[in-house]
């Protein structure tokens, strides 16, 4: 087994849900001399960073090389989760908070959540570079938006990594695109910088993507183009699909920039498109981070996953790199915040890791059960609960059991809520529509859950 031993001082990098919820475990277990928080986000009002980065001025843009700070919160955003579950562990959201909460409703209650870590936070700090040094520090290399872009230098036992998940869009190679964009350059965009449906208003949009932004955006658009276009692979998962505006069709085969055609694999052709919305996803990146991405421990080739993982959180070459919120298809928050409390626990050296090879024999079981890809990630009802009692139990092994953060335990009418959360979406959406649809058909949970 392996104990970390003397790690005084941590950095998280990201300051959204996750980045918080892990420095929140950090300071509970009253051991680390230093935990700081970076977040790029550029404030100038407010210390405490949120979710929610829409602005309606242009987004900050630095002189030099212009980096652009974009986030997949659009305006009009509603979750897709109750906030009987998008919350951490005893802090519910205020009473009349909707069912499905506004960006709005979760900005302000993340705010609130990071109340107590103010001094631990750094905005308007970007990450220029990560590296580990051979005294066996972490070197960080932080630029800093508010201070005429001054770089300082600070050294770490250990660094979390709880963003870069959603930064860098996902958009397929299909046939006739490159061109396509080339003509038309104004017409192609990505879910992750959608605002708001004022640009569509006339105009004929195809949408590809039939997860909850393709959902969600292709309704919204409907709100002011003259037709909307889905295009998905298979029929939505989720049972509150049900936009009547929008019309859905098969993947493209290729776009024909000549006669502005695109041509679908079901023979369809659709003809004088104005605007195309990929809401296809995102890959794992890393920019501060390039001397990882080539040997045999890189942790990112491809982009589609994080790679030499053990339980979504420690690199098993060097554990004191830790990442929070990187599994797709699970309740973000108190999954956050569970990886948080085993994370502190572990590098307060309260919680022993198994060593390398067993971590990588652990790893190859998730890559048997789940695949090797994006999907190595993915851990859809009933995987994510068991993932977080799993984890749970590992944390309860700590002692003494009544120190540090403890995250939620799942009650029957959390796991009600996740098991039907697509068909209480479904009617809670149907009566703003005016639309009618079948009672709620509750699915039985997993017993070995209860």
């Amino acid at each position: 087994m392996t104990r970390t031993q003397s790690l005084q001082s941590v950095a998280v990098i990201g300051g959204g849900s996750s980045g918080l919820a892990v420095c929140k475990a950090l300071k509970a277990e009253n051991s680390f001399l230093q935990i700081q928080n970076y977040t790029e986000e550029f404030r100038s009002a407010s210390n405490v960073p949120s979710v929610d980065p829409f602005k309606e001025e242009p987004p900050y843009i630095l002189k030099d090389d212009k980096p652009i700070f974009y986030t997949p919160i659009y305006k009009h955003l509603n979750t897709d989760i109750s906030n009987g579950l998008i919350k951490f562990n005893n802090f519910p959201y205020p009473k009349g908070t909707d069912l499905f909460p506004s960006r709005q409703n979760v900005l302000k209650y993340i705010q609130s959540y990071g109340e107590g870590l103010r001094e631990h936070i750094s905005l308007n700090s970007q990450i220029i570079s990560a590296k580990k040094l051979d005294c066996g520090m972490w070197e960080l290399t932080v630029r800093h938006l508010d201070q005429g872009c001054k770089r300082t230098t600070h050294f770490f036992d250990a660094i979390i990594i709880a963003t870069n998940k959603y930064d860098t869009p996902f958009i397929p190679d299909v046939l006739g695109l490159k061109a396509w964009s080339k003509v038309y350059s104004d017409s192609i965009t990505h879910s992750k910088y959608f605002i708001d449906n004022k640009p569509y208003e006339g105009k004929r949009v195809l949408v590809i993507g039939n997860s909850a932004s393709g959902i969600d955006l292709a309704s919204q658009i409907a709100d002011t183009a003259e037709s909307v276009y889905r295009s998905i692979r298979s029929e939505s998962k989720m049972a509150y699909s049900i936009e009547t505006r929008v019309s859905d069709v098969a993947t493209v085969q290729s776009y024909d920039v000549e006669t502005k055609t695109i041509f679908l694999n079901d023979g369809t052709v659709l003809k004088d498109i104005d605007s195309i919305v990929y809401c296809t996803g995102y890959m794992f990146s890393l920019p501060y981070m390039k001397s990882y991405f080539d040997g045999k421990n890189a942790i990112i080739t491809t982009g589609g996953r994080l790679n030499k993982i053990y339980k979504q959180i420690f690199y098993i070459p060097d554990p004191t790199l830790a990442f929070v919120g990187m599994s797709t298809r699970v309740i973000p928050f108190p999954t956050a915040e569970t990886q948080g409390a085993v994370i502190a626990r572990v590098l307060s050296g309260r919680l022993e890791l198994p060593n390398q090879t067993e971590m990588l024999e652990s790893e190859n079981e998730e890559e048997k059960e789940r695949g090797s890809g994006s999907e190595f990630h993915e851990l859809p009802y009933p995987l994510d609960i068991e993932y977080i009692n799993s984890l749970q139990a590992w944390t309860n092994q700590a002692e003494p059991k009544d120190v540090g953060l403890h995250s939620e335990i799942w009650t029957e009418d959390m796991i009600d809520l996740r098991v039907n959360s697509f068909e209480y979406k479904k009617q809670h959406l149907s009566k703003k529509l005016g639309i009618t649809v079948p009672p709620i058909k509750e699915v039985e949970p997993f017993k070995s859950l209860l």
